[in-house]
């Protein structure tokens, strides 16, 4: 059975994030990621659905914790941003990728 448009416009996006990940040169390694940040890398979605597809999903909320302990995720409190270590959250991202509510 062939690909969909949709299928292969998934594998296409995910094998790019693969292969940009992979670039030593990319330069996410020491790079903090804001929300702002996040709406671009997944492709302009805004603020909100940011949020409740990763850091309030509660599917992901071991994982999400576990980053906010380790502090590859600064928790956004009291009018402060979040911040993400850009490095190890770009590859949770592409971990969860499918998962997502596109």
């Amino acid at each position: 059975m062939a690909e969909s448009i949709e299928q292969m416009t998934e594998r296409v996006i995910r094998e790019e994030v693969r292969r940009k990940l992979d670039e030593q040169d990319f330069g996410l390694a020491g790079r903090m990621w804001t929300i702002n940040d996040l709406r671009q890398w997944l492709g302009g979605k805004d603020k909100a659905w940011v949020k409740d597809n990763t850091v309030f999903n509660p599917r992901f909320s071991r994982e999400i914790q576990a980053m906010i302990d380790d502090k590859t995720i600064i928790e956004g409190r009291r009018g402060k941003s979040w911040l993400f270590k850009a490095d190890r959250f770009a590859a949770w991202l592409d971990k969860h990728w499918q998962d997502f509510n596109w």
